[in-house]
C-alpha cells in the first residue's frame, strides 16, 4: 500500500528537548560574549612592548608617552537611537531576542515623516514638490486676478504667481465649437456665432485678429478676461463662460450670445427706416445700464468705453428686452486714477483726452456717465458723432448750444442729458446710483410724501385682509 505523509507533526521526546535546551544555552552564551566584546572597550588601546635593556614597557615605541597605569573603562558605547531600535523584551530568552533582532533588522522600512499643515506655512502643498520648487509643472501655475480683492485667507493647494501668458497655450476652438456666422468685428477682434459640439447651445466667441503675445495689447486682452470673470454675476452684463489662448497666440473669449444684436445695429436700421426711439425706451436703456454701472462702480471699476456698439439686446418670450453691457477691454480701477488705454474718442469726455494736463482727479466713474449721455442722444436722434476737428471740440465745450434737443422726448429728459449727464464739469454730473433712483428715470419709485402715504395705506389694507 502506498504511504502518505501525516499532517500531524511527530512527537518530541525528552532527548530532543534536552538537545534544544543545550543548543539555546550555547547560543545565549555566545550572544552575551558577542555583546560584551562589541559594546565594551578599554580606555587605552596601546601597543605594549617589553624592553629588556630598561626593564620597562614601551608604549607605541616611545618611553615618554608610556602611561603609568592602565585600567579597564566602565563606560559603555551606547547604541544610537537613529541607527538601531530596541526590539527586545525582558521576558524573552537571549536566543529568542537575537532571532527577533536579526529578523527586524532585515524587514525594517523607513517611512517619511508626516508634517501637519498650518495656516502660517504656505509652502506645504500636496501639489508642489519642494525638492524642485524652481521647476513648477503646468498644474502648479495660476494667475492672480488684478481686480479681485485680497482675502485674509488664501488657498494653499496651488502656487499663485504672476506668470507669462505663453505658459497657458491650449487648443479648444476647433475641437469644442462649430462656426455658424460672423456677428461683427472691431479694431482688434472678431465675434463669431458658434455652436458648442457637446451641449448644442449658441455662444459668442470673441477672437483676436492677430497674435497678441509679446505686443502692447497682451495685458489689455488679459485684463478683459479677468474683468469678465470678476463682474459676470450681474444680469445686465454679458455673461462670461471661459477664456483661453490658442497655440498661435490668439485670445479667445466664450461669451453669452444676445439674439437682438447691438444698439448700433438698431440705430443703423432706424436711420435707414427714418425711425427714432421714444422716451420710454430711452429711459429703459438708461435705467438698466445705470444698474450695471452702479454695480461696477461699487467694485471700484469704470467701463470707459460706453457706446451703442457695446450695448447688446436680448429678446425674451414674454416680450421683455434686456440691455447688456459688453467689451470690458478698457476697464480701469477708479481708485488708481489712471488710464492705460482710451476707449472710443467720439464718446469720451474732455478730461479723459486731456489727462496729461494738470488734472488731479479724473473722476473715472463720471466719465461713464458722460459717455452714456452721448449714447442716449445718438439713440434718440440717429446722429453720427464726429471723431475729430472743431465739431468734436465744440460738442465737449458746450453740448447744449451745438446739438439739437431730442424732439420726441420731454424737456426734463433733455435737461437730464444735456445739463446733468453731459456737463463739462465732472463734479456736476450725477452718479450712476443717483440716476438709478431718480423718479424721472424710474417712475415706479415713490419719493414724495403723498406717494409714500398712499403706498403705506395699501400695505396696511393688505395686512388687514390677510389677518
Amino acid at each position: 500500500m502506498p504511504s502518505y505523509p501525516s499532517p500531524i507533526p511527530a512527537p518530541i521526546f525528552d532527548s530532543d528537548e534536552s538537545d534544544v535546551a543545550s543548543q539555546q544555552s550555547n547560543d545565549s552564551s555566545n550572544y552575551l560574549s558577542l555583546q560584551f566584546n562589541q559594546y565594551t572597550r578599554l580606555s587605552f588601546s596601546p601597543q605594549l612592548n617589553f624592553d629588556d635593556n630598561q626593564d620597562n614597557f614601551i608604549y607605541n615605541n616611545s618611553i615618554e608617552s608610556t602611561p603609568t597605569k592602565i585600567t579597564n573603562s566602565t563606560n559603555r558605547k551606547r547604541k544610537r537611537t537613529n541607527d538601531k531600535f530596541e526590539y527586545q523584551t525582558p521576558n524573552q530568552s537571549p536566543y529568542t531576542r537575537r532571532k527577533n533582532l536579526d529578523y527586524t533588522q532585515q524587514i525594517t522600512i523607513q517611512t517619511p515623516k508626516i508634517q501637519r499643515r498650518s495656516r502660517n506655512n504656505q509652502n506645504q502643498s500636496p501639489y508642489i514638490n519642494k525638492s524642485s520648487s524652481s521647476s513648477l509643472t503646468f498644474t502648479d501655475l495660476i494667475n492672480i486676478n488684478p481686480f479681485k480683492t485680497k482675502h485674509h485667507y488664501q488657498t494653499r493647494l496651488v502656487k499663485k504667481t504672476q506668470l507669462l501668458l505663453k505658459n497657458f497655450f491650449i487648443q479648444r476652438y476647433e475641437q469644442e465649437f462649430h462656426y455658424e456666422l460672423c456677428l461683427g468685428s472691431g479694431e482688434f477682434s472678431y465675434v463669431y456665432l458658434c455652436k458648442n459640439r457637446l451641449d448644442g447651445l449658441n455662444y459668442a466667441i470673441k477672437i483676436s485678429k492677430n497674435s497678441l503675445i509679446g505686443t502692447s495689447y497682451e495685458q489689455q486682452a488679459w485684463r478683459e478676461i479677468c474683468a469678465y470673470a470678476y463682474l459676470s454675476s450681474h444680469e445686465n452684463l454679458i455673461r462670461y463662460y471661459s477664456g483661453w489662448i490658442e497655440n498661435d497666440g490668439k485670445f479667445f473669449l466664450q461669451l453669452e450670445y444676445c439674439n437682438g444684436g447691438s444698439l448700433d445695429e438698431l440705430i443703423e436700421k432706424n436711420r435707414y427706416d427714418n425711425k427714432y426711439l421714444n422716451e420710454d425706451i430711452l429711459k429703459n436703456i438708461l435705467h438698466q445700464i445705470c444698474d450695471v454701472l452702479t454695480f461696477m462702480h461699487k467694485n471700484d471699476l469704470a467701463h470707459l468705453d460706453i457706446k451703442p456698439s457695446n450695448i447688446m439686446l436680448c429678446y425674451y418670450k414674454n416680450h421683455e428686452i434686456l440691455y447688456k453691457l459688453t467689451d470690458l477691454g478698457h476697464v480701469s480701477q477708479i481708485s488708481l486714477n489712471y488710464i492705460d488705454n482710451d476707449g472710443d474718442c467720439r464718446y469720451l469726455p474732455l478730461e479723459i483726452l486731456q489727462k496729461s494736463s494738470k488734472i488731479n482727479n479724473l473722476y473715472l466713474d463720471k466719465c461713464d456717465i458722460y459717455s452714456l449721455g452721448l449714447t442716449l442722444y445718438v439713440c434718440g436722434t440717429n446722429y453720427i458723432m464726429p471723431k475729430q476737428d472743431n465739431e468734436w471740440e465744440e460738442i465737449r465745450l458746450n453740448i447744449s448750444k451745438y446739438l439739437y434737443t431730442i424732439k420726441q422726448c420731454s424737456k426734463q429728459f433733455n435737461q437730464l442729458i444735456f445739463e446733468r449727464m453731459c456737463n463739462i464739469d465732472p463734479k456736476q454730473r450725477p452718479s450712476a446710483y443717483e440716476l438709478l433712483i431718480d423718479p424721472l428715470v424710474n417712475p415706479t419709485i415713490p419719493t414724495s410724501r403723498e406717494c409714500l402715504r398712499h403706498s403705506l395705506k395699501q400695505e396696511r389694507e393688505k395686512n388687514l385682509l390677510l389677518n
